[in-house]
């Protein structure tokens, strides 16, 4: 992976047009903006690869950076390096998801004020993937996790049953022979499981589960898009409320469940179809970390003479607010389509769990 280097000329030329009309729909007036591309995991590897070229890759500071980013996730320790490698290049951090960022990759989309999500766009859990010795492929420590507190809420469900059952069928048992023997009962049905469960090893778990969990609470707090309550809500239920790994945070589940600031890529717009041109390269195993800043090349349309960075297009004003329905000419018209219902519905999610 690496500054757009090797790319046919043909992808290059798409990547190009992707940027353009990016910048198109979402830049605002005077704002100095930029486009950046990741495509493929998260590891040290790949951060200290965007580090080590970052003065031609993301140039000097701006005002916004727009991040095309499409990731199955990696690791969460290089993820967070990347956040702060990211906010150190501009001021507002916004992330455009063509399908998925899952796991790790959900974890960068946390520092982004703004998140545009397409009909097939997908976030996930925040579960921390960990590679075994002896192990080819990560595992998440969320299924783990959660098939133990499983057997928990199971155990304390079939003593309630127990106990009413007792209670109902002795005639008149008192309490703490009731519970003695309830007890009991559960405790033959349910120790075969426990005896399967390694203490060490679901203590491990958990701890791997909190690393997810303060990086997000370390990202959240310093993104004002969020507020205090936000914070611990979306930490919490990023990382310990969804069933399973794989579990899909689509752009409804994003907007009315989580309340994170999101807006939707109209289908079948210019933009749209540009992007899915993109995605039919993701058959070709397309991994690449890479701008046009600086990019010496027909493909420009001209070059700052102070910075040599190539030049922007488009001055429209794309005012989008959280649960937005986004095309480029919309946006360009400055008629972006609001729909904000979901921050009550949100809202009331929050105080529900609480």
């Amino acid at each position: 992976m690496g500054w757009l280097v090797g790319l046919s000329d043909d992808l290059k030329l798409l990547l190009y047009d992707v940027r353009a009309q990016i910048l198109d729909a979402l830049q605002d007036e005077q704002q100095d903006t930029e486009v950046l591309y990741w495509f493929g995991g998260i590891d040290y590897s790949s951060v200290y690869n965007l580090y080590e070229k970052r003065r031609v890759i993301l140039g000097y500071k701006r005002n916004k950076l727009i991040l095309i980013f499409d990731s199955s996730g990696g690791d969460a320790d290089a993820a967070y390096q990347l956040v702060e490698l990211l906010r150190s290049y501009c001021d507002n951090l916004e992330i455009v998801i063509p399908v998925w960022a899952k796991s790790a990759g959900t974890l960068v989309c946390l520092a982004a004020k703004k998140i545009y999500m397409t009909g097939i766009a997908e976030l996930g859990p925040l579960d921390t993937q960990i590679m075994e010795p002896g192990e080819v492929r990560l595992k998440g420590a969320l299924d783990e996790y959660q098939a133990t507190m499983r057997i928990r809420e199971e155990a304390f469900n079939t003593l309630d049953h127990a106990v009413a059952l007792i209670l109902n069928k002795s005639g008149g048992m008192n309490i703490p022979d009731t519970l003695a023997l309830s007890g009991k009962f559960v405790s033959d049905l349910l120790e075969p499981l426990y005896y399967q469960i390694d203490p060490i090893l679901l203590g491990k778990r958990a701890r791997q589960l909190d690393v997810g969990f303060q990086y997000a609470i370390r990202i959240l707090t310093t993104n004002d898009a969020y507020n205090e309550q936000q914070v611990k809500y979306l930490a919490d239920r990023l990382v310990y409320r969804y069933p399973s790994h794989s579990f899909v945070i689509n752009y409804n589940e994003a907007a009315y469940f989580l309340g994170l600031p999101v807006c939707f890529l109209e289908p079948d717009g210019p933009l749209d179809i540009l992007i899915n041109q993109l995605l039919s390269k993701r058959g070709e195993d397309l991994e690449l970390i890479g701008s046009f800043v600086g990019e010496e090349s027909e493909l420009q349309v001209s070059e700052d003479a102070d910075t040599g960075d190539t030049a922007l297009f488009g001055e429209q004003n794309s005012d989008c607010e959280r649960g937005d329905v986004i095309s480029v000419d919309d946006a360009i018209e400055n008629s972006c389509t609001t729909t904000n219902e979901h921050e009550s519905e949100a809202a009331a999610g929050i105080e529900q769990e609480e």
